[in-house]
């Protein structure tokens, strides 16, 4: 319940302060928002992936679940059945459509994904970026492995995923990777986790590179991770939509902060 008023506060903040684009003075965030933001563009990998959705959404198959982050919002039971998974933690339609929209947009060749779940969210990143390589982390074994047949049966071998507790393979792969072209965080969604995913990634970074925090209105700890990451002064141009959070890097804009309507 607690939570439940939380969320609606939270909600009811942004609500009332979130802009749309006639209040946007950037170019680079006035195009970005009116073109592949709002533009609810349909792409040709899309009606297959919603038949993944749909699958996914009546698979009665039960996981052992090893959750290292901060668990579901809905359900904390340690064996969950994958309906309830896609349901419960994956991310919209909505959602999965905007990051599949921003990730055909950019073009990236290196990606990180921080928490693969069952994959389907991974997939969307997979098919807009089929020419790029996604490091995709999962830290509980059977989830991981019910991901990798979900990739192979959907002909995505450019996703390469890595077990194990995110603390100890996110920064052994980046010593590897070196440039980071984009991140998505959807893994331990607590305060101290968020930051360091950030810390260790912000490494890596260059100039185009594009981060995308989930769930940045979740706890009190994710909203306060969140309004470190606006004000630090390496991130430059970052833009709430509540569900998820875009934090830019390109010098050559001024540091602005956008809370806009999705």
């Amino acid at each position: 319940m607690k939570r439940f008023f939380f969320f609606i506060t939270s909600y009811l903040k942004y609500f009332f302060s979130s802009k749309d684009e006639h209040s946007i003075h950037s170019p680079f965030v006035f195009n970005l928002y009116r073109d592949i933001i709002k533009k609810k563009k349909h792409y040709y990998a899309f009606e297959d992936l919603n038949k993944i959705r749909y699958h996914l959404l009546s698979d009665r198959t039960a996981l052992k679940i090893n959750d290292l982050g901060a668990g579901s919002k809905v359900n904390q039971s340690k064996e969950r059945f994958v309906y309830d998974i896609a349901k419960n933690s994956g991310k919209s339609s909505k959602i999965s459509e905007l990051l599949f929209r921003l990730t055909n947009h950019f073009h990236p060749s290196t990606l990180i994904d921080l928490g693969t779940s069952v994959g389907l969210t991974t997939l969307y990143l997979s098919k807009a970026s089929q020419h790029g390589t996604i490091y995709s982390f999962e830290g509980c074994h059977e989830t991981a492995e019910y991901a990798k047949k979900l990739f192979k049966s959907a002909k995505s071998d450019n996703i390469i995923t890595i077990e194990g507790n995110i603390d100890n393979t996110l920064p052994a792969q980046l010593e590897k990777i070196k440039k980071i072209d984009f991140a998505y965080f959807d893994a331990n969604h607590t305060y101290e986790a968020t930051k360091r995913y950030f810390e260790w990634c912000i490494k890596n970074i260059h100039n185009e590179t594009l981060f995308i925090f989930d769930d940045i209105h979740w706890s009190p700890g994710m909203e306060l991770a969140w309004k470190e990451i606006t004000e630090d002064p390496r991130t430059v141009v970052t833009i709430d939509l509540f569900d998820i959070g875009l934090v830019f890097f390109r010098k050559e804009q001024p540091k602005q902060h956008f809370i806009l309507k999705l």
